[in-house]
């Protein structure tokens, strides 16, 4: 489900890629054929090459998304061994895998990422690095904030690879209504990247619900701040405000006391809302 998830979320870029070159000039040209035809023939085969992959992308952070370190590097091995012309290595038979959309060899699997710049093609994290202006960081900061323009040294994010790759996540899954999860050590930047990304946000298309669990969060105390920041559509629906969308970032997710039995409340409801789409009203009895 979770490969499944990504590899749709990621198919978006292809129909924006192909909207976006509609109106681009030819790139090949040649007597025997016309401009357009020549264009069409090139975009199917990045077409093509983009479907496989961002499909090797998905099982990358899917499947291997998961493993332990060391189980990550034998996966990173295999995977470049399958996309290998080597007869002598195993994979299915039949397989041909493009040379364009072939896993680099010299690279680990998961510091790559395929992207479009002038064409599709693999590359690294750091290569998707954009520059951080203090500039836009205070314009934002002044749009949010009219009567504070001061700006405090946690609202700058420096890019890195790192940072790159969460924010790619974010824009690719979440922009497309796919809820994620971001594990790691404490203090490695995962709720200041997510706050900023956050609050990058158009304010007129979203609204953010921010929640930071405790040791003492109930499931009561999660679902009444959840309905605060929705409005009562119907008798029994709640929703984002009219023409805008609702975001939830739930922050330590791990801290709520666990009950005799090992179950965390908020959690499981979180995973109901996740799984079913509705919470049952408490008062009401449905």
């Amino acid at each position: 489900m979770s490969m499944l998830k990504i590899y749709e979320s990621l198919l978006v870029n292809i129909r924006s890629a192909k909207s976006g070159t509609e109106n681009e000039e030819e790139i090949i040209d040649t007597e025997e054929t016309s401009p357009g035809v020549c264009h069409s023939i090139n975009m199917n085969e990045e077409v093509r090459n983009a479907i496989l992959a961002y499909g090797f992308f998905a099982v990358i952070w899917s499947f291997g998304g998961v493993l332990h370190p060391d189980s990550k590097q034998r996966f990173s091995e295999y995977l470049k061994n399958l996309c290998d012309q080597d007869p002598t290595s195993s994979k299915p038979r039949g397989l041909q895998i493009p040379r364009s959309v072939q896993l680099p060899k010299f690279e680990n699997v998961y510091d790559i990422v395929y992207v479009k710049k002038k064409f599709f093609s693999w590359c690294l994290w750091k290569d998707v690095v954009t520059p951080t202006k203090i500039e836009d960081i205070i314009k934002l900061n002044m749009k949010n904030n009219e009567n504070d323009v001061h700006l405090m040294l946690n609202d700058i994010i420096v890019s890195t690879p790192g940072t790159a790759m969460q924010m790619y996540f974010l824009e690719t899954l979440l922009l497309q209504d796919k809820p994620l999860l971001f594990v790691g050590p404490t203090g490695t930047g995962k709720t200041a990247i997510t706050n900023s990304f956050l609050r990058h946000l158009p304010q007129e298309k979203y609204v953010v619900c921010q929640i930071n669990f405790s040791v003492q969060a109930s499931a009561n105390q999660t679902q009444d701040i959840f309905l605060t920041k929705l409005e009562r559509r119907k008798q029994r629906v709640y929703g984002a405000p009219l023409g805008k969308q609702a975001f939830v970032f739930v922050d330590d997710l791990n801290m709520p006391a666990k009950e005799k039995y090992g179950a965390q409340p908020p959690i499981e409801l979180l995973r109901q809302w996740i799984d079913h789409g509705y919470w049952f009203d408490r008062c009401n009895k449905y």
